[in-house]
């Protein structure tokens, strides 16, 4: 099975291997979501949300909207809410990175995700754009971009419960 090698690596590279693991599932199912959630629920439980992860890390791609990036994640609310929000947090991060540390993608990518996952979103984002702070760039200015004030706050709380 797709699992034997991370089911047999020291625990410390086990997270890891899983999130790897929901961005292969992602890939072979040739954009069938569905099928790669699927895939992630044989997963241990401990490391599922890691698999979750790796879904939505695979997600955003230049070539595609970020808007429909969002509207993808969304399938995994047919698996279970925690899927989705490691999904969110995987593609938030993902969009960050790509947009080397800057809000607009994110900012489009939150306003996108279902409304009552959007808090998810924005302290996902807050968590991510933390590791882009400088000298001269505070968290605050890479969050002021979420247009309301509760989103900007959440965003500077830089909680979010993947690792």
């Amino acid at each position: 099975s797709d699992l034997r090698l991370c089911n047999s690596l020291d625990t410390k590279y086990k997270n890891a291997c899983y999130s790897f693991r929901g961005t292969d599932f992602y890939i072979k199912s040739h954009g069938d979501i569905q099928s790669a959630f699927a895939h992630c629920k044989e997963v241990n439980p401990q490391y599922r949300n890691d698999c979750y992860y790796g879904i939505g890390e695979d997600i955003p791609s230049p070539s595609r909207p970020t808007e429909t990036s969002a509207k993808l994640c969304a399938g995994a609310l047919e698996v279970d809410s925690s899927a989705y929000e490691q999904c969110i947090n995987g593609g938030v991060m993902f969009l960050i990175q790509m947009d080397r540390g800057k809000s607009n993608q994110a900012v489009v990518y939150c306003d996108s995700v279902e409304e009552r996952y959007k808090n998810t979103c924005y302290a996902s984002a807050g968590k991510y754009l933390g590791a882009w702070t400088t000298p001269d760039t505070t968290l605050a200015q890479l969050c002021s971009a979420f247009r309301s004030a509760e989103a900007r706050t959440l965003c500077t709380q830089k909680r979010v419960d993947h690792e």
